[in-house]
């Protein structure tokens, strides 16, 4: 589901909900997997902090929550170059949420 409205943002132009949806299909994904407790009061750096997955998935996991922090927060603006990269980076932490 978040997946497919992060591809339906971004073919819309809207890039900065792209990375919004995609980053919220990344943590519904590691919760269910149990890597995660994904909570919407928590920062980015507290689900980093509490990560219980592969130390494999846990360089991803941080790659992918810094780009997000600063397309979200850093005054970076999501393009389509940017979208495409992120979400292709996403892609093996979303795996749990195509099962």
């Amino acid at each position: 589901r978040w997946l497919s409205e992060a591809d339906q943002a971004a073919k819309a132009g809207s890039f900065d909900d792209a990375v919004r949806l995609v980053w919220l299909g990344v943590l519904a994904s590691q919760d269910l997997a149990g890597a995660v407790h994904a909570s919407p009061g928590r920062t980015n750096g507290e689900h980093r902090r509490s990560w219980h997955g592969s130390a494999t998935d846990l360089v991803t996991f941080v790659r992918v929550a810094d780009r997000v922090d600063r397309l979200r927060y850093g005054g970076v603006r999501a393009d389509q170059a940017s979208w495409s990269s992120l979400r292709a980076e996403c892609s093996p932490l979303l795996q749990e949420a195509r099962s």
